[in-house]
Formats: structure tokens, sequence, C-alpha cells
């Protein structure tokens, strides 16, 4: 799956250094990380095939509102980009 990680600048330094130290890609290093943190995600397939990754009990559900929040934050966030260049 490919996507796009908005990521601090010394943290994005350190896990290249590292990656590279270990032989692996970014991707390779971040994704061993992740598994590290989730060790109990387990990742089934739907009726479609696509993935779904089973929570932890107790875990906080992701509604929809909240993705919604999200991606509007993020137009926010590139329409001030275009505006002010940062």
């Amino acid at each position: 799956m490919r996507t796009t990680l908005v990521i601090d600048d010394d943290v994005y330094r350190v896990t290249v250094h590292d990656a590279k130290a270990l032989g692996q890609t970014v991707s390779e290093y971040v994704t061993e990380a992740l598994r590290y943190r989730y060790p109990k995600a387990h990742v089934e397939l739907d009726k479609d095939g696509l993935p779904l990754i089973v929570a932890q009990h107790g875990s906080r559900p992701i509604t929809l509102e909240m993705i919604k929040e999200v991606e509007e934050q993020e137009d926010i966030e590139r329409y001030a980009k275009r505006f002010t260049g940062r």
C-alpha cells in the first residue's frame, strides 16, 4: 500500500540514518517499527479482498466524522501552503 505521511524533519533524518545503517529502505524501516508498535494488529480481508485491520479490544473506533475532519484539515493546510509558501 502506498501512502503519504507528514513527519517532523528531525524524526525523518533519524529514520533515514537508521534505515541505511540496517540496510533497509525507509519504507521497510517504518513498516518494521509500526509492526513492533502494533504487534497484535491482525489483517483480515473483506468479501472484496480489501484489507481490514482488526483493532485491539478497547480501542477507540474511527468514525466517518473523524475521517472527514482529518481530510478537511489537510485541505485547509494545502490551501494555506498555496498562499503562504509554507
